[in-house]
């Protein structure tokens, strides 16, 4: 068997390869509702989060250590989970060749996640008084009453990767300023920014705001324009970045609809084919995407305003722009089944979106599949109005932060199941046939014959020093793998590894 191909910009520009996906999710845990109004990592207050990698993850699960040292473990299904700033549990999943492949390994993770915060709720049950829960929740809004601030706004991480080699893309190794102003320059990134402030449509979770219903969680987290997060725990971050030939997009939120993840990153596959073919209609960029992005969440059928001068529905921004993808894909019979179906289901959206008015207190067209327009139908059925949906009424932020918690309480999953298209609970899955099979492959036999110091992503470093490159991330072929064995094993010198 020979070598996995490794695309390059040229296939990119000039074809439609297949994209390898990743993410990451980052989860919270709490000891109730009351709790989760000030939110936090794994309880720092008690030192579960120092424990729980160590400690709890269960062990049939683990390979070895990780990017992350001693606070990270590498599982049987490829993926990570480490502690992202010393208190925070995050879990990346192994590269996918799908969408729909990447969704089942985000639900692995979850599933991972939750069994390890389940086996240390049962050690520290004696600290607390009631059971912890997990939640998925990506952004919280300011909360305060007379007595004082009950909950702070912030943000947490759900991050997409996309298989993106273009070098036309601004690289995340720049300092700081160059970075900044090379993205603002960057046409092709302000295509994608523009593309993601509209996409809120869709990928938005929806949350009870301070003023009003927004269908994003993120809709304050970010400095769009500028590609910064202004919201966040740990300091200003990137809202997206390139890095070696992998686009990271840090404007994602937590869904809990199987369907609208796999939605979302088959629909933005489909979308950066007109960015890499240089196709992105310029008559469609946006002169203020922030700007656009805070009208949608109020509004998701708001007219928005284009660089030309003309203002039209963020909607029909979105339909025309996937009118252009698919001109463009019928140019390439062989391009990924995934994106087409994605602008079916687009089309469907599109038209469901049309009978949604929030102010009349209706989403129900979108709420079989759409994580806003459902939170948003909970809310209602709880009592909420679109006028009483904001942080001063307690009972409606309680209710919002409930269809957040996962696991055994998570009713939002239960109501997604009732349509066919969400599982309940995920199951552990084997590594994707990417570059992940070969990496496990390798680091069990690798740490069985002679130990493991770390497991990257592309590349195994030995307890002794030696380390084995993995840099492509569709594969690792047989050849491949037998020939970094022999090497370890002193079957044949390590310097003849390239």
């Amino acid at each position: 068997m020979s070598e996995a191909p490794l695309y390059t910009a040229h296939d990119f520009k000039h074809g439609m390869p297949p994209r390898i996906f990743g993410s990451e999710t980052e989860y919270t845990s709490s000891n109730g509702i009351e709790d989760i109004f000030l939110p936090r990592g794994m309880h720092p207050d008690t030192g579960v989060e120092q424990q729980v990698l160590d400690d709890f993850i269960p062990p049939e699960i683990v390979v070895g250590i990780g990017r992350h040292t001693m606070q990270s473990a590498v599982l049987t299904t490829g993926g990570e989970m480490y502690l992202d700033c010393g208190d925070i549990v995050e879990y990346a999943t192994p590269e996918c060749n799908t969408p729909k492949e990447l969704v089942g390994h985000i639900r692995a993770g979850e599933e991972a996640v939750l069994q390890t915060l389940n086996n240390a709720d049962e050690t520290f049950s004696h600290v607390f008084l009631r059971r912890m829960m997990l939640t998925k929740r990506a952004g919280f809004a300011h909360v305060q009453t007379g007595s004082g601030v009950l909950m702070i706004e912030n943000s947490l991480g759900h991050h997409e990767n996309y298989y993106s080699p273009m070098p036309e893309y601004p690289k995340h190794s720049l300092a700081r300023d160059k970075l900044e102003e090379e993205m603002k320059a960057s046409e092709p990134m302000q295509q994608i920014i523009g593309f993601l402030a509209l996409r809120k449509i869709i990928d938005g979770i929806g949350m009870v705001d301070y003023d009003n219903y927004s269908i994003s969680q993120k809709a304050t987290a970010f400095d769009i324009n500028n590609m910064f997060t202004v919201s966040t725990t740990h300091g200003k971050k990137i809202a997206l970045r390139v890095q070696q030939d992998r686009l990271e997009i840090r404007t994602g939120e937590g869904s809990k609809s199987d369907w609208a993840e796999e939605f979302k990153y088959s629909l933005t596959s489909l979308i950066l084919r007109l960015v890499e073919h240089g196709k992105y209609p310029r008559e469609l960029m946006l002169d203020n995407p922030q700007a656009a992005l805070n009208i949608l969440c109020e509004d998701p059928k708001a007219k928005v305003a284009l660089k030309s001068g003309d203002e039209m529905r963020g909607m029909d921004i979105l339909k025309n722009l996937v009118d252009e993808a698919m001109e463009l894909h019928i140019e390439h019979p062989d391009a990924p089944r995934y994106e087409r179906k994605a602008a079916l289901d687009f089309y469907d959206f599109y038209s469901d979106l049309e009978n949604i008015n929030l102010r009349d207190n209706d989403a129900k067209a979108l709420a079989d599949r759409i994580d806003w327009a459902a939170r948003f139908n909970f809310l209602v059925r709880r009592g909420g109005t679109y006028e009483t949906l904001n942080t001063r009424n307690l009972n409606a932020v309680r209710d919002d932060l409930k269809w957040d918690i996962v696991g055994e309480k998570d009713i939002a999953r239960k109501y997604f199941h009732k349509f066919g298209h969400t599982a309940l609970r995920g199951i552990y899955l084997p590594p994707p046939n990417t570059r992940a099979k070969g990496r496990i492959e390798l680091a069990k036999y690798l740490d069985e014959h002679h130990g493991v110091r770390s497991i990257e992503w592309d590349s195994i470093e030995l307890l002794h020093g030696n380390s084995y490159p993995l840099l492509n991330p569709y594969g690792v072929s047989p050849e491949r793998i037998q020939e970094i064995k022999n090497m370890a094993d002193g079957r044949f010198d390590d310097t003849d590894f390239e």
